[in-house]
């Protein structure tokens, strides 16, 4: 619910004109109460609280209030809909791969690609990476920034993957790098520990 209450100026501190049946209002001993003056079924208070499940915003001359809940709900349905959207087209992805690998002679190995869909379930909020397919039939997916930072990760099968991470050192040319084999849960603290979750998560 979005309710707009107009002020009286543009200063926080002077009344604001609030209507009598407007719910998530609540009284406060930090608050002076006492009406300044009536006008209809809005009473000017000096002063209120908020409620817990309301948040505000201020501009120059206008108070906004939202619910939380709603702009999360929003926010995560809009993530939702990018998963999908994501998993749509790896579906499609790997199809023109393994159309290709079979020109080529040879195939997607059915664990690399159980592994990949492991991961990718468990990991909704994953950002889009390029996704790729070695000579030995392993799935491979990857995240590159415009700074030189990369993250790598083939899927061996069983919940394992080896990961190639570079991480540019902040004002400096020089690049970390690590190169490794771990499960999901592993992987997610090596990202971590390299700062590069906002390249790999949205």
């Amino acid at each position: 619910m979005n309710v707009l209450l107009k002020a009286k100026s543009s200063s926080f501190s002077d009344a604001f004109a609030i209507p009598n049946d407007l719910g998530p209002f609540e009284s406060s001993s930090a608050f002076s109460q006492a009406p300044r003056k009536s006008s209809g079924e809005k009473r000017i208070y000096k002063g209120f609280r908020l409620a817990s499940s309301q948040s505000i915003t201020l501009t120059d001359n206008l108070v906004r209030f939202s619910a939380p809940d709603q702009m999360l709900a929003a926010e995560y349905q809009q993530k939702a809909a990018q998963s999908k959207a994501d998993r749509q087209h790896y579906v499609k992805r790997i199809s023109a791969l393994m159309q290709d690998a079979l020109h080529d002679g040879y195939t997607v190995r059915p664990t690399s690609e159980l592994g990949f869909w492991q991961f990718v379930r468990k990991e909704p909020m994953l950002r889009r990476g390029s996704l790729v397919l070695l000579d030995n039939g392993n799935l491979r997916l990857v995240w590159k920034d415009a700074h030189g930072s990369h993250v790598g990760l083939q899927f061996l099968g069983l919940q394992t993957l080896q990961f190639v991470i570079f991480k540019r050192r902040s004002g400096s040319a020089a690049v970390s790098r690590v190169v490794g084999r771990d499960n999901f849960d592993g992987l997610r603290k090596q990202i971590q520990a390299f700062d590069l979750r906002g390249l790999v998560y949205a």
